[in-house]
């Protein structure tokens, strides 16, 4: 059962609350007054595809963030619940997200240089954490599972043009290789696409190209 069904509805079908005082990821000072920490996270297609079918949110600079806000605010009015403090997106403390989500079960290391889920592989993201003075439910964690350790055939490693895949994960050739003049990986990632773990839930090409798009910025601009 998830947190909230209009949420998981609307593609936020990663949910998660653990009290403050068990999250094992380090938390800005003015988070530690709060009760509970929220964790809410797309998975597949369905997320972002409401985003932008709704031209309201799909104009904002930040269209998936300024939906996240408004859904999980909405949230926050139906529990009650009116002492709460958004820790990401809005504010981009730093968090280590790939820490959090591995406490909560939903994501171990992958081949790729990301996370990876059991069940929506690499085509899942973080989109709201939160602290509140909630009473909600605690969450158990997800089953720990290991898909790259599991996938015999590995068809990420091949995919790669310059080999950037594996247990250690090359970001600088992945980095060079997309900024290069003419690179495939520009605005997708070759490896990434062929991972069979998840399929089902493999973003559409404008939800890939929205994504590395925005990554392909920030990678040119560093």
């Amino acid at each position: 059962m998830p947190l909230d069904q209009e949420l998981h509805d609307e593609g936020l079908v990663l949910q998660a609350v653990i009290e403050v005082s068990g999250c094992q990821v380090p938390l800005p000072a003015r988070a530690l007054g709060f009760r509970q920490l929220i964790v809410l996270g797309h998975g597949g297609r369905t997320f972002f595809d409401r985003t932008f079918s709704d031209e309201s949110v799909a104009n904002n600079s930040d269209p998936l963030d300024g939906r996240s806000i408004s859904l999980f605010k909405g949230f926050m009015t139906s529990v009650g619940c009116a002492e709460f403090d958004i820790l990401y997106p809005t504010r981009h403390d730093s968090l280590d997200l790939r820490k959090l989500g591995a406490q909560l079960g939903w994501q171990s290391d992958s081949q790729l240089g990301i996370g990876i889920h059991p069940v929506w592989g690499t085509w899942f993201a973080y989109r709201l954490v939160a602290v509140a003075n909630t009473a909600l439910p605690v969450s158990q964690p997800e089953p720990a599972a290991d898909p790259c350790g599991a996938c015999i055939e590995k068809p990420c490693l091949a995919a790669c043009p310059v080999a950037a895949t594996g247990d250690e994960f090359q970001l600088n050739a992945c980095s060079a290789e997309r900024l290069r003049e003419g690179a495939s990986c520009a605005d997708r990632c070759l490896a990434r696409e062929v991972c069979p773990v998840g399929i089902d839930h493999k973003y559409s090409r404008a939800q890939v190209r929205y994504h590395y798009r925005q990554s392909y910025a920030a990678l040119r601009e560093a």
